[in-house]
């Protein structure tokens, strides 16, 4: 079985993820080698929304 977690973004929201999106991405990355995350992404170009499957 399959969970997904849709993520909504704001519209600064590029600007306000800087502060966290290394330690957000090594934390998924983590996830993913330890087999809890499937896949992961954001969802248009700028990112308007993201998913990660679990």
């Amino acid at each position: 079985m399959y969970y997904i977690l849709f993520y909504k973004t704001v519209a600064d929201y590029i600007e306000r993820r800087t502060q966290y999106r290394a330690e957000h991405l090594a934390l998924a990355q983590k996830a993913k080698e330890s087999g809890h995350i499937v896949m992961a992404g954001a969802l248009a170009e700028p990112a308007d929304g993201a998913v990660l499957v679990f």
